[in-house]
């Protein structure tokens, strides 16, 4: 017969938040059909767990790749990718300056014959005796509207003025004009070769005036209007066009 001092003592659970005395875990029951697995020494990763120095699970070690292909290093495109080319898409890579097409250079001689034949003009008026060219005004005045003619000679009779007088200022003039307006021609001419798209509009307008001056010009005069028009023309090409519009890109010599 057993006393009181001989019952095994049970051990008595902790309560929650408390440390059994000598640091263990209290036994768990266990199930004796379920399947033992063997518990990792104190300080041992356990299954399932990255071991020191290897990537975590899921995800390759370095240069490896988890579908079976190699990884480049960091900081190197990956495998398989091809940088583009320069020029390649439109981009990457600095575009071949656009040549000077032969239509533009063409049309700046042109232009500039055009106001070399104005300070022709001014110099031939200058050079012409005074006789010839007072009986070419008034022939001329006279041929359009004798009345007229005659009506204005009467008062500049009054006013104490006459054709001969001022032949000598109508040189003056003429040489003056041709000058301003060959330097004009020129200054148009060599914009319009530098690619400037205001200069060849400029240029336009003016043409498209002078144009009204072909109606009983004499042959030097027509010669200036047709040259000035023709470089316009083909300054307004389209090679000419595409290289004034690369050059407002900056693309363009």
């Amino acid at each position: 017969m057993s006393t009181p001092d001989d019952t095994p003592q049970v051990p008595e659970q902790p309560r929650y938040g408390q440390r059994l005395p000598d640091g263990g875990q209290p036994a768990q029951p266990q199930d004796p059909q379920a399947p033992q697995s063997p518990q990792a020494p104190y300080g041992q990763p356990q299954y399932g767990q990255p071991q020191p120095g290897q990537p975590p699970y899921g995800q390759s070690p370095y240069g490896q790749s988890p579908y079976g292909q190699p990884q480049a290093p960091y900081g190197q495109p990956p495998y398989g990718y091809q940088a583009p080319q320069p020029g390649q898409y439109g981009f990457g890579g600095p575009a071949t300056p656009v040549e000077r097409p032969k239509q533009l250079n063409i049309a700046f001689w042109l232009i500039l014959a055009a106001g070399a034949l104005t300070l022709v003009s001014g110099l031939v008026v200058a050079m012409v005796p005074s006789d010839v060219l007072l009986g070419m005004i008034e022939g001329t005045l006279r041929g359009q509207d004798a009345a007229t003619y005659a009506e204005m000679q009467a008062q500049m009779e009054a006013a104490g003025v006459t054709f001969a007088s001022m032949i000598g200022m109508f040189k003056t003039l003429a040489v003056v004009f041709a000058v301003i307006g060959a330097g004009l021609y020129a200054l148009i001419a060599f914009f319009i070769r530098k690619g400037s798209n205001g200069a060849r509009i400029t240029g336009t307008v003016l043409a498209a005036l002078s144009l009204f001056g072909l109606l009983g010009a004499d042959p030097l005069t027509a010669a200036v209007i047709v040259l000035g028009v023709a470089g316009i023309v083909l300054a307004w090409l389209k090679p000419s066009s595409d290289y004034i519009a690369a050059k407002k890109a900056g693309l363009a010599k």
